[in-house]
C-alpha cells in the first residue's frame, strides 16, 4: 500500500519445504512500489553485486564481541535478510514498516532472520519492523537480529511488533553502532 508507506520484504522461511511461497509473493508485489528518495531496501539474496558487496562489508560490525550466542546462531543459519539503506542528509518523513511473514508450514520451523540498517549522516527515519503469521501456523522459533548502523547526527526511531501467534517462540536481538550525535529511540 503505497499509500500508507507499507513495504513487505520477506517472509524468513528459508529452505523449508513451500518457504518460498510467501516470499515470491511478496517480492513481486515489492517490485511494484515507488521507495521515497533517499531510500533504498534490498532483500540479500537478491542482492546485485554492489549490494551483496556492502552487505559483505557491513553484516556483523553493529555486532560488539563473541557475547552474542544468538547473534552467532543466526549469522550461521540465516537464510534471509534485508538490507535497508538511508542516504546521507534524507528525511523520511514516513515510517517504513518492514513486515516479516511467517506462513503455515508441515512441521515446526527455525526462522534465522536479520536486518541491516545503514543509515546515513544528517538523515532521518522511522522504522517499524512487524513480525506476524499469516495463518495459524505450526510451532515456530525466530531468532531475529536487528543491526542498525547510525553515521553522525542519524536520528532513528526504531520499533518491533510481534504477532507471530500462540505457537511461536521469538528471540530478538537489536544491535547498534552510533556514531557523533546520532540518536536512537
Amino acid at each position: 500500500r503505497p499509500e500508507a508507506r507499507l513495504w513487505v520484504v520477506a517472509d524468513g522461511m528459508g529452505g523449508h519445504s513451500a518457504g518460498d511461497v510467501a516470499s515470491r509473493m511478496i517480492a513481486e508485489r515489492f517490485t511494484e512500489l515507488d521507495l521515497p528518495e533517499g531510500l533504498s531496501l534490498c532483500r540479500f539474496s537478491e542482492a546485485d553485486d554492489s549490494q551483496a558487496a556492502r552487505i559483505g562489508e557491513l553484516l556483523g560490525t553493529g555486532l560488539s564481541g563473541d557475547n552474542h550466542p544468538f547473534a552467532t546462531l543466526n549469522t550461521a543459519l540465516l537464510a534471509e535478510g534485508v538490507f535497508v539503506a538511508i542516504a546521507d542528509g534524507a528525511d523520511l518523513e514516513q515510517p517504513l514498516e518492514l513486515l516479516w511473514l511467517v506462513r503455515a508450514a508441515e512441521r515446526p520451523t527455525a526462522i534465522n532472520q536479520r536486518l541491516l540498517v545503514r543509515a546515513g549522516r544528517n538523515s532521518r527515519a522511522s522504522l517499524v519492523e512487524h513480525f506476524c503469521a499469516l495463518e495459524a501456523a505450526q510451532p515456530s522459533f525466530t531468532n531475529g537480529v536487528s543491526e542498525l548502523l547510525l553515521e553522525d547526527g542519524k536520528r532513528l526511531a526504531h520499533y518491533r511488533l510481534q504477532e507471530e501467534g500462540h505457537g511461536a517462540a521469538h528471540i530478538g536481538s537489536v544491535h547498534a553502532s552510533l556514531q557523533r550525535d546520532a540518536h536512537l529511540s
